[in-house]
Protein backbone atom coordinates (compact mmCIF):
# COMPACT_ATOMS: atom_id res chain seq x y z
CA UNK A 1 0.00 0.00 0.00
CA UNK A 2 2.78 2.40 0.94
CA UNK A 3 4.60 1.83 -2.36
CA UNK A 4 1.43 2.45 -4.37
CA UNK A 5 0.70 5.61 -2.38
CA UNK A 6 4.22 6.88 -3.07
CA UNK A 7 3.68 6.46 -6.83
CA UNK A 8 0.06 7.72 -6.76
CA UNK A 9 -1.17 4.36 -8.05
CA UNK A 10 -4.59 3.00 -7.03
CA UNK A 11 -4.33 0.06 -4.64
CA UNK A 12 -6.96 -2.55 -3.73
CA UNK A 13 -6.74 -4.61 -0.54
CA UNK A 14 -8.46 -7.97 -0.93
CA UNK A 15 -8.68 -11.68 -0.01
CA UNK A 16 -10.72 -12.88 2.96
CA UNK A 17 -11.08 -9.43 4.49
CA UNK A 18 -14.21 -10.63 6.32
CA UNK A 19 -13.73 -14.34 5.66
CA UNK A 20 -15.56 -15.55 8.76
CA UNK A 21 -18.76 -13.94 7.47
CA UNK A 22 -19.07 -16.68 4.86
CA UNK A 23 -20.75 -18.66 7.64
CA UNK A 24 -21.27 -16.10 10.42
CA UNK A 25 -23.35 -12.93 10.55
CA UNK A 26 -20.66 -10.95 12.39
CA UNK A 27 -16.90 -10.67 11.73
CA UNK A 28 -14.08 -11.44 14.12
CA UNK A 29 -12.31 -8.64 15.94
CA UNK A 30 -9.15 -9.37 13.96
CA UNK A 31 -11.01 -8.96 10.66
CA UNK A 32 -12.45 -5.62 11.73
CA UNK A 33 -8.93 -4.55 12.66
CA UNK A 34 -7.56 -5.67 9.28
CA UNK A 35 -10.13 -3.63 7.35
CA UNK A 36 -9.60 -0.59 9.57
CA UNK A 37 -5.82 -0.77 9.21
CA UNK A 38 -6.05 -1.11 5.42
CA UNK A 39 -8.05 2.13 5.33
CA UNK A 40 -5.65 3.94 7.67
CA UNK A 41 -2.67 2.68 5.65
CA UNK A 42 -4.10 4.43 2.58
CA UNK A 43 -5.74 1.76 0.44
CA UNK A 44 -8.07 3.03 -2.30
CA UNK A 45 -10.51 0.14 -2.04
CA UNK A 46 -11.22 -2.97 -0.02
CA UNK A 47 -12.67 -5.96 -1.85
CA UNK A 48 -14.91 -8.83 -0.86
CA UNK A 49 -14.80 -12.12 -2.77
CA UNK A 50 -16.12 -15.41 -1.40
CA UNK A 51 -17.94 -13.54 1.37
CA UNK A 52 -20.44 -12.29 -1.21
CA UNK A 53 -19.96 -14.93 -3.93
CA UNK A 54 -20.80 -18.01 -1.87
CA UNK A 55 -21.35 -16.71 1.66
CA UNK A 56 -24.53 -17.08 3.69
CA UNK A 57 -24.63 -13.38 4.60
CA UNK A 58 -23.66 -11.34 1.49
CA UNK A 59 -25.78 -8.25 2.23
CA UNK A 60 -24.77 -8.19 5.89
CA UNK A 61 -21.12 -8.47 4.88
CA UNK A 62 -21.34 -5.47 2.56
CA UNK A 63 -23.11 -3.43 5.23
CA UNK A 64 -20.49 -4.41 7.81
CA UNK A 65 -17.61 -3.48 5.49
CA UNK A 66 -19.24 -0.12 4.80
CA UNK A 67 -19.80 0.49 8.52
CA UNK A 68 -16.16 -0.26 9.41
CA UNK A 69 -14.90 2.06 6.67
CA UNK A 70 -17.26 4.84 7.71
CA UNK A 71 -16.19 4.66 11.33
CA UNK A 72 -12.45 4.52 10.71
CA UNK A 73 -12.56 7.38 8.19
CA UNK A 74 -13.61 9.66 11.06
CA UNK A 75 -10.02 9.44 12.31
CA UNK A 76 -8.31 9.29 8.90
CA UNK A 77 -5.20 11.52 8.47
CA UNK A 78 -6.61 13.55 5.56
CA UNK A 79 -4.02 15.32 3.44
CA UNK A 80 -1.06 13.66 5.14
CA UNK A 81 -0.40 10.56 3.02
CA UNK A 82 1.69 12.19 0.33
CA UNK A 83 3.15 10.82 -2.93
CA UNK A 84 6.94 10.86 -3.24
CA UNK A 85 7.97 13.24 -6.04
CA UNK A 86 11.19 11.28 -6.54
CA UNK A 87 9.04 8.40 -7.85
CA UNK A 88 7.80 10.56 -10.75
CA UNK A 89 9.36 11.42 -14.08
CA UNK A 90 10.10 15.11 -14.60
CA UNK A 91 7.28 15.31 -17.16
CA UNK A 92 4.75 14.14 -14.55
CA UNK A 93 5.79 16.55 -11.82
CA UNK A 94 3.58 19.41 -13.06
CA UNK A 95 0.49 17.30 -12.32
CA UNK A 96 2.00 16.26 -8.99
CA UNK A 97 2.59 19.91 -8.09
CA UNK A 98 -1.03 20.68 -8.98
CA UNK A 99 -2.16 17.95 -6.58
CA UNK A 100 0.15 19.29 -3.89
CA UNK A 101 -1.13 22.82 -4.48
CA UNK A 102 -4.73 21.69 -4.06
CA UNK A 103 -3.76 19.86 -0.88
CA UNK A 104 -2.31 23.08 0.54
CA UNK A 105 -5.29 25.23 -0.52
CA UNK A 106 -7.86 22.99 1.18
CA UNK A 107 -5.90 23.33 4.42
CA UNK A 108 -6.10 27.14 4.24
CA UNK A 109 -9.61 27.68 2.83
CA UNK A 110 -13.05 26.31 3.64
CA UNK A 111 -13.48 24.36 0.40
CA UNK A 112 -16.55 22.13 0.03
CA UNK A 113 -15.60 20.08 -3.02
CA UNK A 114 -12.86 19.40 -5.56
CA UNK A 115 -14.03 19.16 -9.16
CA UNK A 116 -11.57 17.61 -11.60
CA UNK A 117 -12.12 17.59 -15.36
CA UNK A 118 -10.18 14.79 -16.99
CA UNK A 119 -9.67 13.03 -20.32
CA UNK A 120 -7.61 10.06 -19.15
CA UNK A 121 -8.40 10.02 -15.43
CA UNK A 122 -4.99 11.37 -14.46
CA UNK A 123 -6.28 14.59 -12.88
CA UNK A 124 -8.67 12.72 -10.59
CA UNK A 125 -6.05 10.15 -9.61
CA UNK A 126 -3.38 12.70 -8.75
CA UNK A 127 -5.78 14.67 -6.52
CA UNK A 128 -6.95 11.42 -4.91
CA UNK A 129 -3.33 10.52 -4.12
CA UNK A 130 -3.17 13.38 -1.59
CA UNK A 131 -6.21 11.97 0.28
CA UNK A 132 -8.13 15.24 0.80
CA UNK A 133 -11.12 15.36 3.15
CA UNK A 134 -13.33 16.86 0.44
CA UNK A 135 -15.11 14.70 -2.16
CA UNK A 136 -13.39 14.62 -5.56
CA UNK A 137 -16.07 15.02 -8.23
CA UNK A 138 -14.28 13.80 -11.33
CA UNK A 139 -15.87 14.74 -14.64
CA UNK A 140 -15.21 13.05 -17.98
CA UNK A 141 -17.10 12.34 -21.21
CA UNK A 142 -15.66 8.81 -21.28
CA UNK A 143 -17.49 6.03 -19.42
CA UNK A 144 -14.46 3.71 -19.39
CA UNK A 145 -12.38 6.40 -17.67
CA UNK A 146 -15.08 6.95 -15.06
CA UNK A 147 -15.32 3.23 -14.36
CA UNK A 148 -11.58 3.08 -13.72
CA UNK A 149 -11.77 6.14 -11.47
CA UNK A 150 -14.47 4.58 -9.32
CA UNK A 151 -11.68 2.57 -7.64
CA UNK A 152 -9.71 5.66 -6.61
CA UNK A 153 -9.97 6.98 -3.07
CA UNK A 154 -12.62 9.68 -2.55
CA UNK A 155 -13.56 9.94 -6.23
CA UNK A 156 -17.17 10.44 -7.34
CA UNK A 157 -17.28 9.83 -11.14
CA UNK A 158 -19.59 12.09 -13.18
CA UNK A 159 -20.29 11.81 -16.91
CA UNK A 160 -20.62 15.06 -18.84
CA UNK A 161 -20.09 16.39 -22.35
CA UNK A 162 -16.63 17.39 -23.53
CA UNK A 163 -15.77 21.05 -22.92
CA UNK A 164 -14.33 23.65 -25.27
CA UNK A 165 -13.73 26.70 -23.05
CA UNK A 166 -12.74 27.55 -19.48
CA UNK A 167 -16.00 29.50 -19.04
CA UNK A 168 -17.97 26.35 -19.92
CA UNK A 169 -15.93 24.40 -17.40
CA UNK A 170 -16.54 26.89 -14.58
CA UNK A 171 -20.28 27.00 -15.31
CA UNK A 172 -20.49 23.20 -15.39
CA UNK A 173 -18.45 22.83 -12.18
CA UNK A 174 -20.73 25.20 -10.28
CA UNK A 175 -23.81 23.45 -11.66
CA UNK A 176 -22.46 20.04 -10.57
CA UNK A 177 -21.61 21.33 -7.08
CA UNK A 178 -25.12 22.72 -6.60
CA UNK A 179 -27.01 19.77 -8.08
CA UNK A 180 -25.01 17.29 -6.00
CA UNK A 181 -25.80 19.41 -2.89
CA UNK A 182 -22.15 19.30 -1.88
CA UNK A 183 -21.85 23.09 -2.01
CA UNK A 184 -24.33 25.95 -1.57
CA UNK A 185 -24.42 29.38 -3.15
CA UNK A 186 -21.40 31.41 -2.07
CA UNK A 187 -19.36 28.42 -0.85
CA UNK A 188 -15.96 27.67 -2.37
CA UNK A 189 -14.97 24.86 -4.70
CA UNK A 190 -11.67 24.03 -6.39
CA UNK A 191 -11.64 23.26 -10.10
CA UNK A 192 -8.74 21.42 -11.71
CA UNK A 193 -8.12 20.45 -15.32
CA UNK A 194 -5.64 20.24 -18.14
CA UNK A 195 -5.45 23.08 -20.66
CA UNK A 196 -5.84 22.88 -23.65
CA UNK A 197 -8.91 20.61 -23.43
CA UNK A 198 -8.90 17.28 -25.21
CA UNK A 199 -5.28 16.41 -24.48
CA UNK A 200 -4.66 13.77 -21.83
CA UNK A 201 -1.82 14.00 -19.35
CA UNK A 202 -1.77 17.80 -19.20
CA UNK A 203 -3.09 18.66 -15.71
CA UNK A 204 -1.92 22.24 -15.21
CA UNK A 205 -4.79 24.37 -13.86
CA UNK A 206 -6.24 25.20 -10.43
CA UNK A 207 -9.16 27.60 -9.95
CA UNK A 208 -10.82 28.56 -6.67
CA UNK A 209 -14.41 29.61 -7.32
CA UNK A 210 -17.41 30.63 -5.25
CA UNK A 211 -20.50 28.71 -6.33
Amino acid sequence: IKKCNAKAKPVITATQMLGSMVKNSVPTRAEVSDVANAVLDGTDAVMLSEETAIGDYPAETVRMMNKIIGEIEKSFPFGRLLPNKEEFAIADRVALSIGDGINQIVKDLDVKALIAFTESGGTGRIISAFRPAQPILTVSPYVEVLRQLSLSWGVVPIKAIALKTVDQMIHQAKDIALKSKIAKKGEKIIISAGIPFGRSGSTNLILVQAV
